[in-house]
């Protein structure tokens, strides 16, 4: 009888063990496609970065190039750009700058603009992106669509016959400090496809308690 109980519980043992194996193996699973299909995002934003973001759409969406679209259902591309491509922005347009023979300068603008020395702007290319979620845009409805959906859409010519749309590309906001942050922003209508309304890289500035655009960076691709 005991070497009866003692098999029984040995395969109990056994057959937990392999249950707890095989969800084991089954998160790594999930973690490893996920990586697969976006190795820079990750899932959680600190408040500071959903404050930039909402604080951004708040003035660029209610200026008067958006005037007439009110009405248009908003989509937000989930990817979010990892924020190396701001950080690009910046240091193609610091190059640029460094290049140009300017007379005249103002220290104060330079400090104010040419905050990041090129050891800084190494060190913030390890920053990561993330996945948007509808629940991130606070002031306004949005939509979330992937990449991929919204390419199958072009492809397919989908596009064609909906209504529409303001369709929008934000990377994630890239904290330099607790008062400043560089993000990329685009945004287009679903005619043809994308067509592009607004296109830019900013240094956005907490001033009491508001994040506001305060300087464009050009990174050299026209649009």
């Amino acid at each position: 009888m005991k070497y009866l109980i003692f098999v029984l519980c040995l395969t109990l043992f056994s057959c937990s063990t392999q249950k707890t194996g095989n969800k084991k193996k089954e998160h790594q699973i999930n973690e490893q496609v996920k990586k697969e299909l976006c190795p820079y995002c990750e899932e959680v934003l600190i408040k500071d970065e959903k404050d930039i973001v909402n604080d951004l759409l708040q003035e660029e969406l209610t200026s008067d190039r958006y005037k007439g679209r009110e009405n248009q259902e908003i989509v937000l591309i989930a990817e979010a750009n990892s924020p190396i491509k701001p950080l690009f922005a910046y240091e193609y347009a610091f190059k640029d700058w460094c290049k140009s023979n300017r007379t005249n300068i103002n220290k104060a603008d330079v400090s104010n603009r040419w905050f990041l020395d090129s050891l800084q702007i190494n060190k913030f290319k390890n920053d990561i992106g993330c996945h948007w979620k509808s629940t991130d845009i606070i002031f306004l409805k949005v939509s979330i669509i992937t990449q991929q959906s919204y390419k199958e859409i072009i492809n397919n010519g989908d596009y064609i016959s909906m209504p529409e749309k303001l369709i929008l590309i934000i990377s994630k906001p890239l904290l330099i400090d607790k008062n400043k942050a560089l993000i990329s922003f685009n945004s287009g209508s679903s005619v043809a496809g994308f067509n592009t309304i607004e296109r830019f890289t900013v240094l956005m500035k907490k001033i009491n308690g508001k994040w506001i655009k305060d300087t464009d960076y050009f990174d050299g691709v026209y649009e």
